[in-house]
């Protein structure tokens, strides 16, 4: 098991909080407040860690940029045809 230490504890507690918010006001405002004790280096560092989610997402852009290949329902067919077994069902549950 990991152990975490008591200050990153805290932390992801304060991240659970802040997660849970919905007033954007009373964001704005935890916002300010952090900005007056972080140094202004670490406050830029956030935005070359976090890359902002696409609007959309399609097949072709998996394809191109993961090489995303789809399932294949002929192969599995055809494991499924070697796979074919003389025993009955309950043959086979009586063996687990």
């Amino acid at each position: 098991m990991v152990q975490i230490s008591s200050i990153d504890y805290h932390k992801y507690q304060i991240v659970h909080q802040i997660l849970a918010l919905r007033d954007e006001q009373v964001l704005r405002q935890i916002e300010h407040l952090l900005a007056t004790f972080l140094p202004q280096a670490e406050k830029l560092a956030l935005p070359t860690f976090v890359k902002p989610l696409q609007n959309t997402l399609s097949i072709d852009y998996l394809q191109k940029t993961q090489h995303y290949v789809g399932f294949n329902f002929g192969l599995f067919s055809g494991l499924c045809k070697d796979f074919e077994t003389e025993e009955s069902i309950e043959d086979l549950l009586a063996m687990l």
